[in-house]
């Protein structure tokens, strides 16, 4: 006997925020996720690129062509600091939204990589486990959450 059935593929990519329709799919994603923050919105990437010079990315973690994952970053360049990939940068929280997979850590190391960022920092959200080369520090940062 044969029974029919879906074939679900993930993948992780990195988002086109000058598609519309891409636009409208995360945004919908980020409105459905309770988790979500201001920080998530593709309203503060693009502001605080505007703002600062430093590009905006979104890493998308999709199932069956449907978003699973998010995480917003800020390719930020600094005199001062150097070079990292920050979740939501200049923003509280902002962390991976959705259930992340080890294909978005890796994903997520691939870009940093690509981007020439020796160091990536997620503030909130999930961390990555079993990522050998990660190293986690706490009370680096103020939160001004209330």
């Amino acid at each position: 006997m044969n029974a029919p059935f879906a074939i679900t593929r993930s993948a992780v990519r990195r988002a086109d925020l000058n598609d519309p329709d891409e636009v409208r799919r995360i945004e919908a994603f980020i409105a459905r996720v309770p988790e979500a923050t201001a920080f998530h919105r593709l309203d503060w990437l693009r502001a605080t690129a505007r703002a600062t010079g430093n590009a905006a990315h979104v890493l998308l973690s999709e199932c069956g062509g449907e978003i699973a994952a998010l995480l917003p970053l800020t390719e930020a360049h600094s005199p001062l600091f150097g070079r990292v990939l920050s979740a939501s940068g200049f923003g509280v929280g902002g962390g991976v939204l959705g259930t992340p997979t080890d294909s978005l850590w890796a994903g997520l190391e691939e870009l940093a990589e690509r981007l020439s960022c020796p160091a990536i920092e997620l503030k909130g959200g999930a961390l990555p486990q079993n990522r050998t080369d990660w190293r986690v520090e706490r009370d680096a940062h103020c939160g001004f959450v209330r």
